[in-house]
């Protein structure tokens, strides 16, 4: 109905974020400014929290959308997981089969992996968008398997209302 209305070609609402429809405020430029620099200076670990509905996931995309085939990156959305499960997760997100491998074969594929983008000088890139409620465990399990694998990580976090206001 909008659509005709205000003449638009696509919906600018729709389940997912679009970054195309992302409005850079100046709080939004300095975060994905800060991410992509992160990134590509290698700085290892990088962290981004806002409340709910700030642009978090879609400032992700849009990120994605800058890296070059020079980054190979794994999303992770939602890190409730046990560790096996997680290098599983990030294994599969990386494009890597590890079906039916025991957690130090799934490690050993990582770390493979790992060796080949060095050895054609590209970086690897782990995203976790987690949210409040993610228990304080899974979250340094994330961070924990991340760092054993040489990866940058890069997590986006809900805020609490409480947790904003202290900060």
């Amino acid at each position: 109905m909008y659509l005709a209305y205000y003449s638009l070609k696509e919906p600018p609402f729709d389940i997912t974020p679009n970054p195309r429809f992302l409005f850079y405020s100046a709080k939004h430029r300095e975060a994905f400014n800060h991410l992509l620099y992160g990134i590509r200076e290698r700085k290892g670990f990088v962290q981004l929290t806002g409340e709910v509905g700030a642009g978090k996931t879609t400032l992700c995309r849009a990120m994605l959308e800058q890296l070059d085939g020079h980054f190979s990156t794994a999303l992770i959305l939602n890190p409730v997981m046990s560790a096996d499960e997680l290098m599983k997760a990030i294994a599969i997100e990386f494009g890597l089969d590890v079906k039916g491998r025991d957690r130090l074969e799934t490690v050993a594929t990582i770390n493979n992996f790992l060796l080949k983008q060095v050895g054609q000088r590209k970086d690897s890139v782990l995203i976790i968008s987690a949210d409040a409620s993610a228990k304080h465990q899974a979250v340094i399990t994330v961070m924990e398997a991340a760092r054993r694998i040489g990866l940058t990580q890069i997590t986006f976090a809900t805020q609490s209302s409480n947790q904003a206001g202290a900060q």
